[in-house]
């Protein structure tokens, strides 16, 4: 294989998904002197990849956005279409990536030359690859695996020290300092809490999210323990949930849901000491940016979608073990109204795991009780 190339990866998938393909880009990079790595993602994606060296050009795709618009205007649609089919010729890539496990974007790159395409044959939807491998769903490995795969489709080799990364721009680290600032947080300890997450199951992302009742009662735990500030995250559609933490908590919270953008979050998570949270976006970023996590699993099985670092001992995963664990594979969910496996996960469970985490990163309780708030 030439060096120098020109790859356009395609990934218009929910934040986890874009930081599962960041060790992808990593081993491109490295194996691959001079190329240049352009990447086609969502709005809401985009900022975990905005300070990624790895990347020289990022094109932002918002496929409902095209959808709305072709509901009310041709003509509109067919321009917006043209203008994005014109930006990825100008691309001149020679090799396409396609992580969206659809027919579609290989199609594109098939009309506009790209001469080698590589992907997911996903329920016979890879026709227009050149390359691909055989996918009923991601279900024996890590998803970071599985795009790594695809690789060694162009004769690459794998590294196994490669792991998911984001970074941070410049004026969201200065926002970050200045918001730390107005808040008088300068204590060395801080905990991030996000109850919510999930976004890109939309309307099911309740399956996903272990009750609110039960991060403010474990919240408010750690405050009494460990005399600490939090931080309250989600956005603006999380808002109202994050009101309804704070309304079954006793002591007071900095809630800054629906106030930050994306890249703020992640400068705001990148100084917390461990965020606490539920499987989602918000896990994978604070896993990019090695900030310790402790998660709460429900249908979703780590093994594939969890934590992906070499410092897995610092991402602590709750889970229950349930029998019929887990419902989500293979892109398919099985709909379950009790949802035993996140209901059945005690507060006891998070808060023994957020407190051993933060013993073994030297921080001591203040009060040594184990006594749940009355």
């Amino acid at each position: 294989m030439k060096h120098n190339k020109n790859i356009l990866i395609v990934n218009t998938f929910g934040i986890g998904d874009v930081l599962f393909s960041t060790p992808l880009l990593e081993v491109l990079k490295r194996t691959l002197p001079g190329v240049e790595i352009s990447y086609i993602c969502n709005k809401r994606t985009c900022h975990v990849l905005k300070n990624n060296k790895n990347v020289s050009n990022i094109i932002v795709f918002e496929k409902d956005h095209f959808r709305d618009v072709a509901k009310k205007s041709k003509i509109r649609f067919l321009k917006m279409f043209l203008a994005l089919c014109k930006k990825i010729k100008s691309l001149d890539a020679d090799i396409m990536i396609d992580l969206t496990l659809n027919y579609r974007a290989s199609l594109i790159g098939k009309i506009l030359g790209i001469p080698r395409r590589i992907g997911f044959n996903y329920r016979n939807r890879g026709k227009f690859l050149t390359n691909r491998i055989e996918l009923e769903g991601f279900d024996k490995k890590h998803v970071a695996l599985y795009y790594l795969d695809l690789l060694k489709l162009i004769g690459l080799e794998i590294p196994d020290n490669i792991f998911t990364s984001a970074f941070c721009l410049k004026e969201d680290e200065e926002w970050a300092d200045n918001f730390m600032k107005t808040k008088s947080i300068n204590k060395k300890f801080i905990l991030g809490v996000v109850p919510g997450g999930g976004k890109s199951w939309g309307s099911e992302a309740r399956y996903r999210r272990w009750p609110v009742s039960h991060f403010a009662h474990v919240t408010d735990r750690l405050i009494h323990d460990f005399q600490i500030p939090i931080l309250l995250f989600g956005d603006s559609t999380e808002a109202e949930l994050c009101k309804n933490m704070e309304s079954f908590m006793r002591n007071p919270i900095i809630n800054i849901a629906g106030k930050t953008t994306v890249g703020q979050f992640m400068a705001l998570v990148s100084r917390c000491s461990i965020i606490f949270c539920n499987e989602g976006g918000p896990l994978h970023i604070s896993v990019a940016l090695k900030i310790p996590t402790v998660s709460i699993f429900g249908p979703v099985d780590e093994k594939i979608y969890g934590p992906y670092s070499p410092e897995i001992s610092k991402h602590i995963v709750v889970s229950n073990r349930a029998s019929c664990l887990p419902c989500y594979a293979k892109f398919k969910h099985r709909k379950c109204e009790s949802i035993t496996c996140l209901n059945s996960i005690s507060e006891d469970e998070a808060y023994n795991a957020i407190r051993g985490l933060m013993e073994k990163l030297g921080k001591q309780p203040m009060y040594s009780g184990n006594k749940k708030n009355e």
